[in-house]
């Protein structure tokens, strides 16, 4: 596959690597998947004590005082979601976070999150 920029081609790396996409990427290149993603991270599994939004943060070093401010979006706002927060954070702290990276987060003992990385694996695997 390759794509044409100043009339000079070049070979779309992500096509071949689909892990390597960045995970700023992918709300523009699959907006359901990136909504889904981030909809299933804001609860816990059913019967789950782990793997919301906050381990998730916690991984990425966000401090308890962040999380607060994750949390008070759901509460202030009621419709708003922290997980959506933190995903368009990390665009920022971690613009080269990729979804490979995201997943072997997903998939810590602590967060355990198979849900989401079948989502994210669908998506790179269609």
């Amino acid at each position: 596959m390759t794509n044409v920029i100043d009339g000079k081609q070049f070979f779309n790396i992500y096509f071949l690597f689909p892990v390597l996409i960045p995970m700023k990427e992918l709300k523009f290149l699959s907006l359901d998947t990136y909504d889904r993603v981030w909809k299933r991270l804001d609860k816990k599994p059913e019967g789950a004590k782990k793997g919301d939004f906050k381990h998730v943060a916690a991984e990425f070093m966000y401090t308890q005082e962040d999380v607060w401010e994750l949390e008070k979006e759901l509460r202030t706002s009621g419709s708003g979601s922290p997980s959506r927060q933190l995903l368009d954070g990390l665009e920022t702290r971690r613009p080269e976070l990729t979804v490979l990276e995201m997943v072997k987060v997903l998939q810590k003992p602590n967060i355990q999150r198979d849900d989401i990385v079948k989502l994210l694996n669908d998506y790179i695997c269609r």
